[in-house]
């Protein structure tokens, strides 16, 4: 295999991607609309999709650390002393 190794832009504007339409737009709340390279297989009947823009950094850590067992005083304490 030798093709050129492309960055994300490149990638995007690559013509066997763009005819395939393996890649969408999605609203993003702090960035706006940014491009995704979409699931690459083709089925008949199922349109796999996008749920969610991913999280900002530190935005689910609450929801992970209490699905861990920590309580909510024992994750306070965590925020309060910046280690999550």
């Amino acid at each position: 295999c030798t093709t050129p190794v492309n960055n994300y832009e490149q990638a995007l504007k690559d013509p066997h991607i763009v005819s395939r339409g393996l890649w969408f737009e999605m609203d993003d709340p702090v960035e706006g609309k940014i491009a995704q390279f979409a699931y690459p297989a083709k089925f008949s009947t199922y349109r796999p999709g996008w749920r969610s823009s991913p999280p900002n950094i530190g935005e689910n850590s609450e929801e992970i650390v209490k699905a861990l067992g920590y309580t909510d005083e024992q994750i306070k304490e965590l925020f309060q002393k910046n280690i999550i």
